[in-house]
Formats: C-alpha cells, structure tokens, sequence
C-alpha cells in the first residue's frame, strides 16, 4: 500500500474479516448464467486442423500467411507477448484465394530475434483464435 500526496510513502495496516459458515448450502443463482455461457463461446479457441499458418521474417516486418480453405477478407492479430510488433501500426491484410497475408511491422523494442508468434487472431467478433506459429527464415 502508498500513501500519495506529493511523494508516495509506503505504508501498511491488517485488516480482518470474519464470515459466517452456513450449514445449509444455498441454492445457485442462476439469473446470470446466460452470461457466462456467452463470454464462455466468445472465448478464443483453437483453430480447426486443416488451417495452416506460415510466418515470414522480413528485415521490418512478418508476414502472416494463412491458408483456410476460403477468402478471408478482414483479419487482426494480437500478440500474447508484449514488444514484438508494433501494436499502433496497422495491420496489411492481402486477401488471398485460400484465406490472407497480414503484415505485422516488428515492434523498434524487438531486440532479438524470435522463434515463435503466439496470439490471438480474429476475423470477426464473434471469430478468434489463438494461434502459434513457427517464424520462418528472412527473406
């Protein structure tokens, strides 16, 4: 705990709470289940086996190839570690006959090479997946 004004102090205290124990259990509330189960399905999830993703390392970028059966025309990622792309520059998708290219310019605090991507991909709000890619030799 901090104690601010000008300057922050550290400081401390205890603080003890005691609970009842109930010998009966109570019954569930059930009003916000529809909730949960809608945050449960709007959860990332693995993509199907026959998606196939490549990433390409570019002297200031990768790209993120993705063959998925079909024309994907809107897709974003999100790297589950921080300082590997650069997050405030947009992402170039190339729709492809088979899916899409993304192209992630490499973050200026990328101090060393990489040899996975993980993250999140969405092609739509209610479509995401966590993904973990293999990064390829530079071109």
């Amino acid at each position: 705990m901090l104690v601010c004004r000008e300057i922050c102090v550290p400081g401390k205290t205890q603080i003890s709470l005691s609970l009842p124990i109930e010998s009966t259990v109570p019954e569930p509330d059930t009003r916000g289940s529809d909730l949960f189960t809608a945050a449960r399905k709007s959860l990332p999830r693995k993509p199907p086996d026959d998606w196939k993703f490549t990433l390409n390392n570019k002297k200031n970028s990768f790209v993120l190839i993705a063959n998925l059966g079909r024309q994907i025309t809107r897709a974003a990622f999100f790297p589950l570690a921080e300082s590997q792309i650069d997050n405030s520059t947009p992402q170039g998708i190339v729709p492809t006959a088979t899916g899409f290219q993304l192209t992630l310019r490499k973050s200026d605090q990328l101090l060393a090479p990489i040899k996975r991507l993980e993250g999140v991909l969405e092609l739509s709000a209610t479509q995401t997946y966590v993904i973990d890619v293999a990064v390829g030799d530079a071109l």
